[in-house]
C-alpha cells in the first residue's frame, strides 16, 4: 500500500524520510518519539516545534530540545495527543545499537500501556504506529515490525508467542536453506562421518526408560511424523551436535536479537534447556518461571519442563 512513495506495512510507514514527512505533516497535537542516532543531521533537515518532538539517542543532545539516552517517566509530561514513534535506522546498523533500541521501546510500550495512552497518527485517512527510515531490505527490518506487532498485543502471552513463532520461522530458514546438518537420505552429515548411534533423523532420538525409570536406550522422538517435528521446539531448533560446534556454527541466545531484548536470562534457560518438549509447553513456562524464587530456581533445575 503506498501514498506518495512512502510503503505501508501493517501500521508502519517504511523507507521513509523521516525528517522531511515529520516537517510536512506536523500539527500541534502530534508528539513524535524520534529514535535516531544520526542527531546532528537530524536536526539541521528538521523544521518542527522543539516541544514537539522527544529524541531517544545514545549521543549527548543540543540542551534547547528534549533528549534521553533512555525511556523514563520523565517523557510523559511532553506527550500531546497524538503519538507517533519514528526509528531511523540505516543499512550497517549495529546489534547493540539494535538491542538498546528494542529495549527502549519495550519500556516505552509498558509505560504507555500503563498510562493508558495510545500510539497512533492518522496519516491520509491511516491510522499508523511508527515511521521507519529503513527498507525492506535492511538486515533488522523484519526484527523491528515483530517487535512492534509484538509489543501492540494484549497478553504477555501472545507477546512471547509472536517472538517464538518469528524466531522458529528464522531457525527453520537457517538449517533448511543452508541445509546445515547437511541431510543426504535422510542422514545427516554426522551420521555419514560415523559420529552417532544412529543412521537417520539426525538427532531427533530421546531417552527410553524402563520400569523403575532405568534407562533402556533411545528411540525416535515422539513428535517426529513423516521426518518433520509437528512440536515446534525451539530448543530443539536452538540446538547444534559436536560435529556443528567443531565447525563453529552454533546458535547462542545472546546472539539472537529478539530472544536477547525479550526475555530475561531466567527464561534463557527456559528456551535452551526443554528439548522434546511443546510449544506450548514452553510458552507456559516462560510465563511462570518470573515469579519462581532464584534462590530455588538455578540449584532445583527449575526451568526444565518435567
Amino acid at each position: 500500500m503506498k501514498f506518495k512513495n512512502i510503503t505501508f506495512s501493517g501500521k508502519i510507514l517504511y523507507d521513509v524520510n523521516i525528517p522531511n514527512f515529520i516537517s510536512s505533516n506536523s500539527n500541534s497535537s502530534l508528539t513524535v518519539i524520534y529514535f535516531s542516532n544520526h542527531i546532528t543531521d537530524t536536526i539541521k533537515k528538521l523544521n518542527i516545534k522543539k516541544n514537539n518532538i522527544l529524541f531517544i539517542t545514545q549521543h549527548s543532545m543540543l540542551p534547547q530540545y528534549h533528549s534521553f539516552k533512555h525511556i523514563s517517566t520523565s517523557i510523559f509530561k511532553h506527550l500531546s495527543n497524538e503519538v507517533t514513534i519514528a526509528i531511523d535506522i540505516d543499512d550497517n546498523v549495529s546489534f547493540g545499537y539494535m538491542k538498546y533500541l528494542i529495549k527502549n521501546l519495550i519500556l516505552l510500550f509498558k509505560m504507555l500501556k500503563k498510562r493508558n495512552i495510545k500510539v497512533n497518527y492518522t496519516y491520509q485517512n491511516f491510522t499508523m504506529l511508527s515511521i521507519l527510515s529503513c527498507q525492506a531490505s535492511n538486515p533488522f527490518f523484519d526484527d523491528i515490525c515483530t517487535t512492534l506487532e509484538a509489543l501492540l498485543s494484549n497478553s504477555q502471552k501472545k507477546q512471547y508467542e509472536i517472538i517464538y513463532d518469528y524466531v522458529c520461522t528464522y531457525l527453520d530458514n537457517e538449517f533448511t536453506c543452508k541445509n546445515i546438518c547437511g541431510f543426504f537420505n535422510n542422514t545427516c552429515a554426522a551420521s555419514r562421518a560415523g559420529l552417532t548411534q544412529y543412521k537417520y533423523n539426525g538427532c531427533c532420538y530421546t531417552i527410553e526408560y524402563g520400569p523403575g525409570g532405568i534407562i533402556l536406550g533411545h528411540k525416535p522422538c515422539k513428535y517426529l511424523v513423516n521426518k518433520h517435528c509437528v512440536a515446534n521446539c525451539i530448543s530443539c531448533k536452538l540446538h547444534t551436535c559436536y560435529f556443528l560446534k567443531m565447525k563453529k556454527i552454533e546458535y547462542k541466545i545472546k546472539n539472537i536479537l529478539l530472544l536477547n531484548c525479550f526475555f530475561s536470562h531466567k527464561q534463557w534457560l527456559v528456551l535452551k534447556y526443554n528439548v522434546f518438549t511443546t510449544k506450548e509447553e514452553i510458552l507456559q513456562k516462560l510465563l511462570h518461571v518470573k515469579f519462581i524464587p532464584s534462590i530455588f530456581y538455578y540449584p532445583f533445575s527449575l526451568y526444565k519442563i518435567n
